[in-house]
Formats: C-alpha cells, sequence, structure tokens
C-alpha cells in the first residue's frame, strides 16, 4: 500500500503528538477547560435569574402535596365507612334501630380516635342511633348527614381549632334499595399529617391554621402558579405562604401555612445540581465534537489496518499463504499501532503454518465424536460414565431407565441418581447404587428396579473401570431384560398349559379313534364320534383363547368407538345363547336403555365370555341373570349365576391372565375368559369387577362410561359424548 501523499498530513503531524496517550491527554485538556467556563457562566445564570421563580414552583408543589394527603385521608376515610355499612350485619342492625347491638358488637367502630376523630350512625329519621366523639362534633355531623340523606357527604369541615375530612354514606337494606340509615364520620388533618408531608418535602415547613388566618404585619401578595392561586411574603426572614382551603359550605374549612426559612440558601445545592447537569451535557457535546476531530486524524489509517489484518486473518484460516505489507510502517498510526501490527504480522504467519494440521485435528476429532454420539445414543442399553464418583455422560436409555433428563443427571453421583429407586437381585438380594457397581465390576449382575408410579423392569448391569493419572472412570452398562423375562415366563406358561390342559383332549380323542376302529354298534359309533367331536372342540377353544391372551392387548383394542345400545345388545346375545342350553333359563333384566361408545363386537364378546362362564360354574337349576342398568355416569352390563361364588380374597386376581381358583381346578378351561373380558372393558375406557350374589354365587360386572339413552327407539347422547371417535390408543394390561 502506498503513503500518503500530499501537505495536509505533513502539516497534521508536525503539532499532533506522536502516541496516543498524548493525543488522548491532549483532549482532555482541551474537554476540561471547556466545562470549567461553560460551568461558570451557566452558575452565574441561574444564580441571577432563576431563584424567586423556583421558590415560587415550591410552593406551589408543596400546596399540591397538601391537596394530595387531604384527598388519601379522605379516601381512606371512605374505605373504612364503606367497609363498616357494607357488612349485612351492620345494615340489619341499623334497619332496626338496634341501639344496643351497636353499642355491643360495632363499640370498636364508635370509640372516639379509633376508627374516627367523631362518628355518627343515624336512623331513617336522622336520630343518632351511636356515636363516637364530643356532643357537639357528633351533632354536626348528624346535621350534615340529615342535609342530604340519600347521597354521599365528602369534603373539609373546621373542626378541633383545625382541619377535618369529612364523608358520610346512607346504608341501604338489602337489595330492595331501601335506605334505613346513615353513617357519617370526621377525621383531623391536624399537626400530625402535616409533619408526616414536611419530612419528605423539607425544607419547606407545613402547618394548618384556623379559617382566616393571617399573621399580623406581614405584606402579603397573590401569586398563581398553573391552577394554584395562594397568598406569599416574608417574615422574619423566611417566605411564607398562605391558601384557604374550601369546606362543604363554600367557606373556609381552615388554612394550609407554608414556612421556606432561607429560600435562596435552600437553592445553592439545586443550582449547583442543574448547573452541573447542564455543564456535563455541554461537556459531551464538546467532548463529542474532540472526538469527531480526533477520528477524522486517525480514522483512516486505524480503517486501513483493521481493514489488512482482518482480511489477512481470514485468509490465514483457510490456510492461504500471507502476503507481506508495509501497515506497520505506516507513520500516520500512533506508535503503540504500529507496534500492534508488527505483532499481527508474527502471528498471522505463525497461524497461517499451523491452520492446515489444526484443520485437520478437528476434522478427525469431530468425526470421532459424531460417530461415538451415534452409537452411544442410540444404543438400547442403559451407559453412564462416572469420573471420580460422579456422572459425567449418560445416554437417553439410562435417563429413561432412571427416569431423570440428561441434563440432570449429570454431575450427581450414583446415589444421588438412584435414590428412591428399588433395587433387587433374582435371589432376592437388595443392593444399594455403590454396592451395585462395586457387584457390576466383578462379574454382569441381574436385578431388577423399581421406581416409585412405574412397572418393575429388569436388567443385567456390567460396569468396567478406565483409570489414568488424573480421573478414575467408569463406564456403567445396562441392558433391559424385562420384556425377555415376561416372553420367558408366557412361553413357560404356555408350556405348561399345553402340556396340561391339552393333552387331556387329546388322550379322549385318540383313544375313541381307536375304539372306531373296533366293530361297535351305530349307537356306540355315534357317541363315540360326539364325544371325540367334543374334545376337540374343546381343543379348539383352548388354543384360541390362548392365542387370543398372547396378543390380547393389541388384538382385543377396538378400532372405533360408536354409540352402541346395551339393551339392543344383550337381547340379541340372549335371544341367540338361550336355544343352546335349553336345559337352563337365561334371564334378561331391563332397568335402563343406556347407550354407551364402544365397539359392539368386543362387547359382544364380553358378555357371551361371561354368560359361558356363569353356564360353566352354576347349577343347571339355577338361572343366569343378565342385567342392564345404569346410574347418572355410567352404565352397567351385569351377569348373575348361583354357583359356588368367589372367595374375597380371589376377587383382585380372577381377571388375571391365566388365573385359575382352587375351587375351579377341576373345571376345563385355561383362565383366560375373564382376562379377555378385563382387557376389553379397560380398553373402552371402563372397568370389570366380581361381586358376591345375594343369596350365594357370583355377579360380574362391567361399568362403562355413560354415553346416551335410546329414547322412543332413538339414540340421544348426552352433550360431551363425541358420536364417533377413532381408537388410537392400546390397552396396557399383561
Amino acid at each position: 500500500m502506498g503513503r500518503t501523499s500530499g501537505t495536509k498530513p505533513h502539516v497534521r503531524r508536525r503539532w499532533l503528538p506522536d502516541s496516543i496517550g498524548a493525543r488522548l491527554m491532549l483532549t482532555g485538556a482541551a474537554l476540561a477547560i471547556a466545562t470549567a467556563g461553560a460551568t461558570i457562566a451557566i452558575d452565574t445564570w441561574l444564580v441571577s435569574s432563576q431563584v424567586d421563580a423556583w421558590a415560587r414552583n415550591d410552593f406551589a408543589a408543596g400546596l399540591r402535596g397538601v391537596h394530595s394527603l387531604l384527598s388519601v385521608e379522605a379516601d381512606e376515610a371512605k374505605a373504612d365507612i364503606d367497609r363498616i355499612v357494607d357488612t349485612p350485619d351492620f345494615r340489619m342492625t341499623v334497619a332496626s334501630s338496634d341501639r344496643a347491638g351497636l353499642a355491643t358488637r360495632y363499640s370498636h367502630v364508635f370509640r372516639a380516635g379509633v376508627t374516627a376523630y367523631a362518628i355518627a350512625a343515624l336512623d331513617a329519621s336522622g336520630a343518632v342511633l351511636a356515636s363516637g366523639g364530643s356532643a357537639p362534633d357528633v351533632e354536626r355531623l348528624a346535621a350534615l348527614g340529615r342535609l342530604g340523606p340519600s347521597r354521599e357527604t365528602t369534603g373539609l369541615v373546621a373542626m378541633a381549632g383545625t382541619v377535618a375530612t369529612v364523608y358520610g354514606r346512607p346504608v341501604v337494606e338489602g337489595d330492595n334499595g331501601r335506605i334505613v340509615g346513615y353513617l357519617i364520620a370526621a377525621r383531623l388533618f391536624g399537626g400530625s399529617q402535616a409533619v408526616r408531608f414536611a419530612t419528605v418535602t423539607s425544607p419547606i415547613t407545613i402547618a394548618i391554621r384556623p379559617a382566616g388566618f393571617r399573621p399580623p404585619g406581614v405584606s402579603l401578595a397573590s401569586q398563581v402558579v398553573g391552577s394554584n392561586t395562594f397568598s406569599s411574603g416574608e417574615a422574619s426572614g423566611s417566605a411564607v405562604a398562605f391558601q384557604d382551603l374550601v369546606g362543604l359550605d363554600g367557606g373556609s374549612a381552615g388554612v394550609v401555612e407554608l414556612i421556606n426559612a432561607d429560600p435562596r440558601a435552600m437553592r445553592v445545592t439545586e443550582i449547583a445540581g442543574r448547573s452541573a447537569l447542564l455543564s456535563g451535557m455541554l461537556a459531551i457535546l464538546i467532548g463529542v465534537g474532540l472526538g469527531a476531530w480526533l477520528t477524522g486524524v486517525m480514522r483512516r489509517p486505524v480503517l486501513r489496518m483493521t481493514e489488512h489484518l482482518r482480511t489477512q486473518g481470514f485468509l490465514a484460516a483457510e490456510g492461504v499463504a500471507y502476503t507481506a505489507d508495509d501497515i506497520a510502517d505506516d507513520m500516520t498510526l500512533p506508535v503503540e499501532f504500529r507496534d500492534l501490527g508488527t505483532v499481527m504480522q508474527d502471528l498471522l504467519v505463525h497461524l497461517n503454518t499451523r491452520q492446515a494440521e489444526l484443520r485437520e485435528a478437528i476434522r478427525e476429532a469431530t468425526y470421532a465424536e459424531e460417530t461415538m454420539g451415534v452409537v452411544v445414543n442410540e444404543s438400547s442399553e442403559a451407559k453412564i460414565v462416572l469420573q471420580d464418583g460422579r456422572i459425567i455422560a449418560a445416554n437417553p436409555a439410562a435417563a429413561s431407565a432412571l427416569g431423570l433428563p440428561v441434563s440432570q443427571l449429570t454431575h450427581l453421583t450414583a446415589h444421588e441418581a438412584m435414590y428412591g429407586v428399588e433395587i433387587r437381585g433374582e435371589d432376592g438380594t437388595h443392593y444399594d447404587a455403590d454396592a451395585l457397581v462395586d457387584r457390576g465390576l466383578v462379574e454382569p449382575v441381574t436385578v431388577s428396579i423399581t421406581e416409585p408410579g412405574r412397572l418393575e423392569h429388569w436388567y443385567i448391569v456390567d460396569a468396567v473401570r478406565h483409570e489414568d493419572d488424573l480421573h478414575h472412570r467408569m463406564l456403567l452398562t445396562a441392558r433391559d431384560i424385562t420384556e425377555e423375562r415376561r416372553l420367558g415366563l408366557i412361553r413357560a406358561e404356555i408350556i405348561s398349559i399345553v402340556g396340561h390342559d391339552l393333552r387331556s383332549p387329546l388322550t379322549v380323542v385318540m383313544g375313541y379313534l381307536d375304539l372306531l376302529t373296533r366293530p361297535m354298534t351305530e349307537e356306540q359309533r355315534l357317541k363315540a364320534i360326539d364325544t371325540a367331536r367334543r374334545n376337540a372342540g374343546r381343543m379348539a377353544d383352548l388354543l384360541e383363547d390362548l392365542l387370543t391372551a398372547t396378543k390380547a392387548e393389541e388384538l382385543l383394542a377396538p378400532s372405533e368407538l360408536v354409540p352402541t345400545p346395551l339393551v339392543a345388545l344383550a337381547e340379541d346375545v340372549v335371544g341367540s345363547m338361550a336355544p343352546t342350553h335349553a336345559e337352563r333359563q337365561l334371564l334378561l333384566e331391563v332397568d335402563c336403555n343406556p347407550v354407551v361408545l364402544g365397539e359392539e363386537k368386543r362387547l359382544r364378546q364380553v358378555l357371551v365370555n361371561l354368560v359361558t362362564n356363569a353356564y360353566k360354574y352354576s347349577p343347571d337349576t339355577d338361572p343366569v341373570v343378565v342385567r342392564v342398568r345404569c346410574d347418572e355416569t355410567y352404565a352397567y352390563l351385569e351377569v348373575v349365576d348361583h354357583g359356588p361364588g368367589i372367595p374375597e380374597e380371589d376377587r383382585a386376581h380372577v381377571f388375571e391372565r391365566f388365573a385359575r381358583l382352587a375351587n375351579t381346578a377341576s373345571r376345563p378351561g385355561l383362565g383366560l375368559g375373564l382376562y379377555i373380558v378385563s382387557i376389553i372393558a379397560h380398553n373402552h375406557g371402563g372397568d370389570a369387577l366380581v361381586e358376591q350374589t345375594p343369596g350365594g354365587g357370583a355377579t360380574f360386572v362391567i361399568r362403562l362410561a355413560l354415553a346416551g339413552r335410546v329414547v322412543d327407539g332413538e339414540i340421544q347422547l348426552n352433550e360431551q359424548a363425541p358420536v364417533a371417535a377413532k381408537r388410537t390408543t392400546r390397552g396396557t394390561r399383561g
């Protein structure tokens, strides 16, 4: 880059300091001189022209404050009176002119000096029912209340040698709007309130004087500041101001007196503050001007240096060879900037030589980190890295297993992360977190982990130690084998059932098939064929229940919930099953005609299973009853039998998979019928339960949410019930 040409820069350099420190010192000296001159001029002007105007404004501000405080006092009096009048008991007491009740229940209200300086409660005729304060003050308040018994009274009056705020309002009986009395109170605005205000508005002293008060021998002049009109003058070297407070009768209720002991001395601080503010603002303007001028001197070479370093830095970051320049030799720059340019050039050369290696190392590290992150985060195994006893990394599977987000797991100890979790081995041994880690370091251990509110899960836990000179790291791995164990248990149950329940009918079928090969009568042959067919049918039923139970949650979930009348469903089932069991009565009892949201096929399956179960376990002489009833919230589908019943201690387990009670062990079946009933009921948002039948037996109840009723042959749904709903979630039992 070429050197700066022309004569102007050379002339500027003849008197401009060479270093940036000297240039800043020159700027500060010029700024101080300008600020001092401006301060002196502003102070002189303010002191000579503004003092009297400020004094008038202060008096006006003080008077505005007094009126504001009077307004606050009036609001407080109004709040006290409104709170009493709005009490229903008080309105009833006044309406009944119950002086004794007012004296006893509201003695705290009419005690002078508590609620107000003076207070009076009047009845509808204006007579005083209860009061507090001196008799003249009470009578004056009563007179004000009688002037307007149907409207509020608010304003100022002269009382006790000072000013009082008065507020009163009629007492209205209930909601009929009849006026039964009046409550009015006066609160003094005297010396204590004035002192409160004066401490805030110091140095002005405020006092409340009687109406018509003016100090003798003081010459007063009328002043108007904004909306305030008052009289002011001087007395004993102090500035004073007076203003009459307008009362309820339109006259003067009192006088506000303001005294400023030394108005000119009191303004010195304010004048100095304002002058400093203005001087500071002027100094800022001067500084901005000087800065702009100085920027003009330095801006071009500094921008040139900045642009050069930015360009070369970007090129070096991209691995482009460095191009030397003469930026460090630019004499228009201060010495410090030229030294900085030399250092930056050396750093850029070094950066360029190291950039290629750094970029390659970053690329390899990033690839390795991403690969490891994918492997760990996508792993179904829970993985936790402990360093010096605390968790420094965990994958989503570990967070899911412990029920905590990954962000909350980090920095916890293993004990803290597993707090409240029950850990138990296959042999029943209980482990704490530290014992589990120590056992995992020796050999893989199979444990169950149970958290409050969550199902039990089984894991194979293994631990590996990694140590170096700085840290002690450990990798804890846990593989979820819950589903494997569950499938193993189901497989064992199925094998046991197949080996036991299916072997008996198969043996019978094979025996009768052997008999058919021998000579026999036609009657014997038909009997053998019928017996073989019935046992083969029994095997088919057992296999169907077995296959259904293995996928009950998926197969038994309704695909669509539609309005289904339960009475029509029950009539259809009873009508189809009664003829096949002619030896026994199947009765239908209907108390109402409810409609539920469900899938008719699944609800029919529930009822058929329950009726079949009742036929199987109840005597042939007793009828089976299907009952439909409902209440305001639910519809109930019940099947009643008079069999052996179900002991109370077994009722909680009768709907479990493969459940067989002791008193039914001799009956055929896998113990899956009631399990299927329970799954279907839960998938319809209901539940299944069993109760004792009066006189002996069992009553199975299916409770479903009531969606509507059938009226005159037409379905009428409740307002909150949808017409149809797609079923998107599956059952979770099992």
